[in-house]
């Protein structure tokens, strides 16, 4: 049995699903989906609340249960019960790894047993092995409308750009991330003005009236309103994995959008600078065939 713990948005439960699908896939075994982060309804520093979302992925959701939990949480209290536990966990006891940095780990691979993993495991050398199972369990259940195919047709009958630009909570939170700013914007745009032929940029964000007055592109575009995202903004994802090619921001909900693009001959740009913790090292989350600016 392997548990991951789920913690973060949609993009950040997808990665602690894929590491845990892999590790299950190496050892035959199951995954279990740690869920009670989401009972916490107040975080600390001001983050926002994250309900869990995974449910709109079309993978077995396998929620783990109080007693799958309690094979990882040591409840005895005397000498020799510990000095037996200790033997125990020598051989083959449950363990629980935790993230040791933020850069790929790859002892965590090699792991065996009943394994109760906690981290981010932003990095796709965690189950790039398995990259054809990941794809066809993240499919997602969308529930567009028929404005929405019509905006989906439009996706797939253009050069069509995603640029994702998420600001509303990292320009009012210094403790989530750093804004990636209009030079960023309007770098990449020109970027991929020179690398695309005919162009369409399609816009996605979360703070769209910010976009509508501040991102100024020449070239054809068309903003993606918020009523076609639908619930736990999985329509949104949707539309945008049918996208030829990608601007993401510092967001794993953008790196998963771009990661199930499908198109061959994709283009991804993604910024150079993900976190603003400099303490992290960051350079494996973003794959080595995609552009960094």
């Amino acid at each position: 049995m392997i548990v991951t713990k789920l913690i973060g948005g949609l993009g950040n439960q997808m990665f602690q699903y894929a590491v845990a699908r892999n590790l299950a896939y190496k050892n035959n075994s199951e995954v279990k989906l740690d869920i009670n982060h989401y009972k916490i309804k107040v975080l600390p520093h001001g983050l926002p609340y994250r309900p869990y979302d995974l449910s709109v992925l079309k993978l077995k959701e396998n929620i783990a249960t109080e007693k799958d939990l309690s094979l990882f949480k040591s409840n005895s209290t005397g000498l020799l019960e510990r000095g037996l536990k200790k033997i125990k966990n020598i051989i083959s006891a449950p363990r629980v790894i935790y993230e040791p940095h933020f850069n790929f780990y790859p002892q965590l691979l090699n792991e065996k047993g009943n394994i109760y993993i906690d981290g981010y495991w932003q990095c796709e050398k965690y189950f790039l092995e398995i990259e054809n199972i990941i794809r066809d369990e993240f499919q997602i259940k969308h529930s567009l409308t028929s404005e929405g195919f019509e905006m989906l047709e439009k996706i797939k009958s253009t050069n069509s750009i995603c640029l994702n630009i998420r600001r509303q909570e990292l320009a009012s939170n210094p403790n989530l991330n750093i804004f990636i700013g209009l030079e960023y914007i309007q770098k990449t745009i020109k970027y991929m003005n020179e690398k695309i032929s005919n162009p369409h940029f399609f816009i996605f964000s979360d703070e769209l009236d910010w976009v509508k007055q501040n991102v100024k592109i020449p070239y054809d575009h068309t903003i993606v309103e918020s009523n076609l995202y639908g619930e736990k903004f999985k329509d949104c994802l949707y539309l945008m994995t049918h996208c030829k090619h990608f601007i993401i921001p510092n967001s794993s909900f953008g790196w998963w959008a771009a990661w199930l693009g499908s198109d061959k001959d994709k283009k991804v740009v993604a910024p150079e600078k993900w976190l603003i913790d400099p303490k992290y090292n960051t350079k494996d989350i973003i794959p080595s065939n995609w552009i960094k600016i």
